[in-house]
């Protein structure tokens, strides 16, 4: 018994080196996408070292949940979309950092994209249930995020929150109507 047991732990670190060195290719040769163009209050686009700087900067404030820099640069016209240059948006960060305010600010804004995908092809509400963070996903399934996006290599927010071992995500997941993958029958018998 000790033997499988060690077996079935050995294999379950392979598949997940795997997955990671996967996900690592797929990053490596996916494109960036295009960030909104950020532009002045005057009206006038931002040069690149500027649009630079000041991507640092509201990036930094999600990570630090600053919400009231956050919904100034909402205010100051700026796209609630626009991405890193690992091509993550305000809002994938902030779930996976589990930036509640952030997350409640740019879930009142108008336009803004609940399934984006970063060059990985990881969304919020993956992020979120990856890193197990429960009330964060319940806001992004409230406002109607998709909890069954898959990336590239087909897994979905219900494999992350598995395999980081977060069961009460996954229960949160399938009550929403989580799947394991596209096509593939609900995750259990709760979220039919």
């Amino acid at each position: 018994m000790l033997m499988f047991l060690r077996f079935a732990a050995q294999f379950a670190i392979c598949a997940a080196l795997l997955a990671i060195v996967g996900m690592a290719g797929l990053f490596a040769m996916t494109p960036p996408v295009e960030s909104p163009p950020l532009v002045s209050s005057a009206g006038v686009p931002l040069d690149k070292e500027a649009s630079a700087q000041l991507i640092d900067e509201i990036f930094q404030a999600v990570r630090d949940d600053d919400a009231a820099k956050v919904r100034q640069f909402l205010t100051d016209g700026h796209s609630p979309n626009v991405r890193s240059p690992r091509g993550d948006t305000l809002l994938i960060v902030a779930a996976y950092r589990d930036s509640g305010d952030v997350v409640a600010e740019l879930l009142k804004t108008d336009g803004v994209d609940l399934d984006a995908q970063n060059r990985a092809g990881l969304t919020a509400v993956s992020g979120a249930a990856f890193k197990g963070h429960d009330e964060t996903l319940k806001a992004l399934i409230s406002a109607g995020a998709n909890v069954n996006s898959t990336s590239p290599t087909q897994q979905t927010a219900i494999m992350f929150a598995k395999m980081a071992g977060k069961t009460s995500t996954v229960k949160i997941l399938e009550e929403a109507g989580a799947r394991e993958s596209s096509g593939s029958a609900p995750a259990s018998p709760a979220a039919k």
